[in-house]
């Protein structure tokens, strides 16, 4: 990951062993002798090419510092030594929420989702979007309980933004493999067209004007089956980005794959953005609506916020608790 060694101390730390890798770094298991606690450690992938490097560290750090709440991981710690970045995060023992085979009894999806929407109100309401939103970045505590991890890939909307240009080199166009990465922008108009010229040097701009709107494509981030249609076209990720990711991940809770399960990769990027995600079936009417308003293809048609998401789905909830009471 850095070329360096993972030192066995750091900053009063103890480093064990790995607990996992992530597109944005490598996560070690720690412990704080101090406090006699277990950390997670993140050591940030280092990228010589990145100017913004150092930008994005802070990025990730302050992200989850504003945003304190029992279904967010805490941090406790972000420092440097020598190039090598790292952070100090809250160990949580149960493992992500990808490891359990899905589909899931309807109860227990329907309240690890409200857990995961939980936290993402407080987010939104702190301005954060978290723009990674996916099974694996929920991790469960030994009591069950959804925390979401990895803020590498969130956006702050709670100040105007600036515009940056970067600059991509790539070889070819092509969908990546269905896990976090980024990659050139990929318009709909332009999906299988193979005599478009995407070999020469690149540059994706995030072209945000000074109000904070944003105005044109910019380098594409995510995880393939839980981006939103908009985020394909290059646009950056905000609530409602986040609401279609949470609909992916309860979809595939409550059905045992994503959305677009049976969608090649190469093919992925069209279907999302051309065609309506199938229904969920094997969930009550008021829930299947839930999650087809929060999958629709216009961001306009989704719930507005992550708290208009939790209010509808709290209400689904309720409504098939009743009717499961009922039946006894």
């Amino acid at each position: 990951m850095t070329g360096r060694s993972i030192p066995e101390v750091l900053d009063g730390y103890q480093v064990y062993g790995e607990l996992g890798e992530g597109y944005t770094g490598q996560v070690f298991l720690g412990h704080d002798p101090l406090l006699d606690r277990h950390v997670a450690i993140k050591f940030l992938r280092r990228d010589k090419n990145s100017p913004y490097q150092d930008q994005q560290f802070v990025k990730e750090a302050r992200a989850i510092a504003r945003v304190q709440h029992r279904n967010i991981a805490a941090i406790y710690r972000a420092g440097r030594l020598d190039e090598m970045r790292y952070l100090v995060l809250e160990y949580i023992s149960g493992g992500p929420l990808s490891a359990i085979k899905a589909p899931l009894a309807l109860e227990q999806a329907l309240s690890l989702s409200l857990g995961v929407v939980r936290g993402l109100v407080a987010c939104h309401r702190r301005g954060v979007v978290h723009g990674d939103v996916k099974p694996s970045n929920i991790l469960l505590t030994r009591h069950g309980v959804p925390k979401l991890i990895d803020f590498g890939l969130s956006v702050y909307r709670g100040s105007c933004f600036s515009t940056m240009t970067h600059s991509l080199k790539v070889g070819s166009l092509c969908i990546p493999p269905r896990t976090s990465r980024r990659f050139p922008p990929v318009l709909a108009e332009g999906l299988g067209d193979s005599s478009k010229d995407m070999t020469s040097e690149i540059d994706v701009t995030a072209d945000i004007d000074a109000t904070g709107t944003e105005r044109g494509p910019r380098l594409i981030e995510g995880t393939p089956d839980y981006m939103a249609p908009e985020i394909w076209k290059g646009f950056s990720a905000t609530p409602q980005s986040d609401c279609y990711a949470v609909g992916a991940v309860l979809y595939k809770l409550i059905e045992g794959c994503v959305p677009f399960e049976d969608v090649m990769a190469n093919d992925l990027a069209t279907a999302v953005q051309c065609i309506d995600a199938p229904r969920a079936t094997k969930a009550p009417p008021e829930v299947a609506d839930v999650i087809a308003r929060s999958l629709a293809r216009q961001p306009e048609e989704r719930w507005s916020s992550a708290e208009a998401l939790y209010v509808a789905l709290e209400q689904a909830s309720a409504v098939e608790m009743l009717l499961k009471k009922s039946m006894h």
